[in-house]
C-alpha cells in the first residue's frame, strides 16, 4: 500500500511540475552572469545537401521552441540561433543467409541503407557565442526478401524520404 502511495505522489508531483512534456535534447548553458535568454531568433541553418532544407530545418526547431516554451521565438531578438546541418554518404550493403528448407537449400537476401544526420548549432548575440552543441541522428534500416536482392532493395524509401525521416 505504501509503495502505490508513493508512485501516486510521485506521478501528481511529476504532472504538477510540468514534467509532462518530454524534451529530445537538453543543452547546458554555461553561467551567463546577468545575461538571461528570454527570446531568440532562429535563422536559416546553412547545408550542402539539397535534401535538407535549412529554412525548413529552421522553421520546424522555431516552432519546437514556441511548443516548449522556455524562451519565446521572436524574429527581432539579438539573441541568434544559427547553425549548420551536414549529411554522410548514403551508405547501402548487401548479403545473403542461407537457411535449409525441407528439399533444398534457400536464402534470404538482405539490402541495408545508413545515413547520419549532424546538426551544430549556437545561440550568439554579437560576436559573443553562449551556447553551442552537435546532435546526431541515425537512419540505419536493413530490408529482406526470400526471392532476390533486388526485391529487398524494393522496399528501401528514396533519398528525400529519409532525409524527411531523420528532420523529424
Amino acid at each position: 500500500m505504501q509503495k502505490c502511495y508513493v508512485n501516486l505522489c510521485l506521478l501528481i508531483v511529476l504532472l504538477l511540475t510540468g514534467c509532462k512534456t518530454t524534451i529530445d535534447h537538453v543543452v547546458p548553458s554555461p553561467p551567463l552572469g546577468n545575461f538571461q535568454f528570454n527570446d531568440v531568433s532562429v535563422h536559416k541553418f546553412k547545408s550542402s545537401s539539397r535534401n535538407y532544407d535549412g529554412d525548413a530545418f529552421a522553421n520546424a526547431l522555431a516552432q519546437r521552441i514556441q511548443e516548449y516554451g522556455y524562451v519565446n521565438e521572436n524574429k527581432n531578438s539579438f539573441n541568434d540561433v544559427v547553425g549548420q546541418i551536414s549529411v554522410s554518404r548514403l551508405e547501402t550493403d548487401n548479403w545473403r543467409e542461407e537457411y535449409e528448407g525441407k528439399k533444398e537449400t534457400k536464402y534470404k537476401y538482405y539490402y541495408r541503407v545508413k545515413q547520419t544526420l549532424n546538426v551544430s548549432f549556437s545561440v550568439v548575440r554579437g560576436n559573443k557565442t553562449y551556447v553551442s552543441d552537435t546532435l546526431s541522428f541515425d537512419y540505419n534500416k536493413k530490408f529482406k526478401s526470400y526471392e532476390s536482392y533486388s526485391d529487398a532493395k524494393n522496399d528501401l524509401p528514396s533519398a528525400e524520404k529519409i532525409s524527411n525521416k531523420l528532420m523529424q
